[in-house]
């Protein structure tokens, strides 16, 4: 639970704040920054979820979690 949120939350925060700059620095609509903003949010929560799977070995799940989590985590 604590991974999940570490790889979360501070991911979101930042994606909105790098949303915050361009809208305040390069003056694209904020309708254009909404849209990629959400890209990121979904990509972000996605490999976070996925990139646990490497401690998920530890708990006795098959072991392609091991590769999974290898691939997607930091």
């Amino acid at each position: 639970v604590v991974h999940l949120w570490v790889e979360g939350v501070w991911e979101l925060i930042m994606a909105a704040m790098l949303a915050f700059v361009l809208i305040k620095v390069t003056g694209v609509d904020r309708e254009v920054i909404e849209k990629w903003l959400y890209v990121i949010i979904t990509l972000a929560l996605v490999t976070g979820i996925i990139g646990t799977g490497h401690h998920y070995f530890w708990i006795g799940t098959p072991e392609y979690w091991q590769w999974w989590g290898s691939i997607f985590s930091a």
